[in-house]
């Protein structure tokens, strides 16, 4: 059980921070891209155990905010405001990573999963997507920016 937020590496990051990191590791100004230091929590309802060990551990850390994620992103268009910011990008970055393998289950999160497809479809969004591991395949859905 993970009762901690959860923070990640991002292959491209912005020239900026967010506390607790202490710094930046790049020259790059795009505002599409993530700050160093991103942290993120699922619902605590959501049944994780048709999962993997490793995943579940996973989806039992993001269960408390999914959730709030996904009201965020009905009430405001997106998580922070009407524009999409840093936090949305890292957020679904991260979600990316297990919905690589068909882990999330979109259709308990649908104000999350409709706020996915729309970051999917985003230019600055894009070459994450088109990343691959070799000899593991994503599942059908991962790079369709509507689904």
């Amino acid at each position: 059980m993970i009762d901690h937020a959860l923070r990640f590496t991002v292959r491209r990051s912005r020239r900026a921070f967010v506390y607790p990191a202490t710094h930046f590791a790049s020259r790059l100004t795009d505002p599409d891209l993530p700050r160093m230091g991103e942290r993120f929590r699922l619902r605590q309802d959501f049944d994780t155990s048709g999962f993997s060990r490793n995943v579940r551990t996973v989806l039992e850390a993001l269960k408390p905010i999914l959730t709030k994620l996904g009201e965020a992103a009905e009430m405001n268009g997106y998580l922070a405001s009407r524009e999409v910011s840093l936090g949305d990008l890292a957020v679904a970055a991260h979600l990316s990573a297990l919905d690589y393998f068909g882990e999330v289950p979109w259709a308990d999160f649908p104000a999350m999963a409709e706020w996915y497809m729309r970051m999917k479809s985003r230019p600055s969004f894009r070459s994450l997507l088109n990343d691959r591991i070799p000899g593991q395949p994503p599942v059908s859905h991962y790079s369709d920016p509507d689904a």
